[in-house]
């Protein structure tokens, strides 16, 4: 007489499962970032925001073959999109998935104070220089996607006060338009060319 056995499931133990938990928690650890953004994780953010709303406004200003603009407000801690042309059937913006509800159709608000992570840790507009030397408030892209300013210009953010200041610049290239977001400095804003805050 053969005898039938029932196939053997197996499973894990209690502690097979423990340590698998374990190891997982500290993987999910390393690779989420904390709560908190530190200083450089906030500016850095601030940069890649404005430097993809730049190349949106560049991208408009291409293929719709007008000027737009991005006016720097450091008083109010915000940038403002809008367009600048002379064809006023474009004035009004397409709206964008991250637009406030309560922004004009002509016009896109950000405000930073407005971000919990921006205002949490302080960052600011600090304004806005060229190459030239001079102080601006103002981004505007022609029809080819340069800018109308003939030198780079750089747009910063900062955060802190006095040794403990950090800033941040985003880089327009005047002739392709195209944005970069530099490194950190630990010079006051003084320091590039911009009045202390």
């Amino acid at each position: 007489m053969s005898m039938i056995s029932s196939p053997r499931h197996h499973g894990f133990t209690l502690i097979e499962l423990l340590i698998v938990i374990s190891i997982m928690a500290i993987i999910g650890a390393m690779v989420i970032p904390s709560g908190s953004p530190s200083v450089s994780q906030r500016l850095t953010a601030a940069g890649e925001m404005l430097s993809s709303d730049l190349g949106y406004v560049r991208s408009l200003a291409v293929s719709n073959g007008s000027t737009y603009r991005v006016t720097i407000d450091t008083v109010n801690n915000r940038y403002v999109i809008e367009h600048s042309g002379t064809n006023s059937s474009l004035d009004t913006l397409p709206p964008g998935p991250f637009w406030a509800a309560n922004d004009p159709t002509t016009q896109h608000i950000v405000d930073l104070d407005s971000l919990p992570t921006m205002a949490q840790g302080g960052v600011h507009l600090a304004g806005v220089t060229t190459d030239a030397g001079t102080l601006t408030s103002e981004v505007e892209f022609g029809p080819l996607g340069a800018t109308t300013e003939p030198s780079e210009t750089q747009i910063w953010f900062a955060t802190g006060t006095g040794s403990d200041e950090r800033s941040i610049a985003v880089q327009v290239n005047p002739v392709t338009g195209l944005t970069s977001v530099e490194q950190i400095s630990g010079l006051p804003i003084g320091g590039i060319g911009l009045p202390s805050l």
